[in-house]
């Protein structure tokens, strides 16, 4: 019965990896709808742990970093006048000494790119446009766990999982502050790319604030272009060890697919549609699990007495 259990698993994670993969390796309108009909067609068959759920999640992200999620409006600006735009703001800066001038970044080749945009969108390096700032670690003698008045809050990556342990330092130990609306990212140890929302106080070294200062992003695109495979591959091959983490040069020339401002609210819309049915599965998968569990529980109780 193991074995056979093993093999069917095996066999659903191949049948269920094999149907994802045709969403993302499409190319054509009509290549692409035939695959998602390919899974509708198997929905039942595919969709049966949270485990394979969570997978269907990933690739809805993935759907939608690579714009196969909603159809492109040519009514949208094209991300290539913005980045004139920038491109000139940055000269104006450099001009009134209020920016360094930097190195320009090398050219994107063909051979980076890991797959075709649609048009209106660009590849641009990461530093081109985001930046990110490392947190401030004061010293734990100053940690209280009451909020005295001067008091702030030291978010660490505990206290954005779902067992958080507040504690307090002076604010005027710490230099690095976050919001609840800022995007947090994991820098050390087993969370090294972990995506976060932040929370309202000052932050440790432990994590990042993503920086957006031209607006080029609707900060909901954003957290689940990091949240994807995509996003996550830039931390692959970074140390997890306790100590080492990645560093801004680390992260500066990977390259990042931007859509016109408005498709990315659109690609958010159905992103948050397609998640919350995801969810819904997952509560109903939850649910028939207890149930198993408890007419499992009832036919050994009626079995023994």
């Amino acid at each position: 019965l193991e074995q056979q259990q093993t093999d069917s698993d095996a066999t659903h994670q191949t049948l269920l990896e094999t149907l994802l993969a045709t969403l993302t390796r499409a190319t054509a309108a009509k290549e692409l709808a035939e695959a998602w009909q390919l899974v509708a067609d198997h929905f039942d068959t595919l969709f049966t742990t949270e485990h394979s759920v969570d997978q269907f999640k990933q690739t809805i992200l993935q759907l939608a970093v690579m714009g196969k999620l909603v159809p492109q409006d040519p009514n949208d600006e094209p991300v290539g006048e913005l980045l004139k735009k920038i491109a000139k703001e940055k000269e104006r800066l450099v001009k009134k000494e209020k920016i360094k001038k930097q190195k320009p970044p090398s050219k994107i080749s063909e051979r980076e790119k890991p797959f075709e945009l649609p048009d209106g969108w660009e590849w641009v390096r990461f530093i081109e446009v985001l930046d990110f700032q490392g947190g401030s670690q004061p010293p734990k003698s100053s940690f209280s766990d009451t909020p005295f008045d001067g008091y702030v809050q030291l978010i660490q990556i505990r206290d954005l999982g779902p067992s958080p342990q507040p504690v307090f330092v002076p604010t005027s130990s710490v230099s690095k502050f976050c919001t609840k609306e800022d995007i947090m990212i994991g820098r050390y140890g087993a969370s090294v790319g972990k995506v976060f929302w932040g929370k309202d106080g000052a932050y440790n070294v432990a994590l990042i604030k993503l920086i957006d200062d031209y607006n080029i992003f609707y900060k909901n695109f954003l957290f689940n272009l990091m949240s994807s495979p995509l996003g996550q591959s830039y931390f692959l091959g970074i140390s997890r060890s306790a100590q080492d983490g990645f560093s801004k040069n680390d992260i500066a020339p990977k390259i990042i697919p931007i859509p016109p401002l408005a498709e990315q609210h659109r690609i958010v819309a159905k992103v948050d549609q397609l998640m919350a049915l995801c969810d819904t599965l997952k509560a109903r998968l939850n649910e028939a699990h207890t149930t198993q569990i408890q007419l499992a529980d009832a036919i050994v109780k009626q079995a023994v007495t």
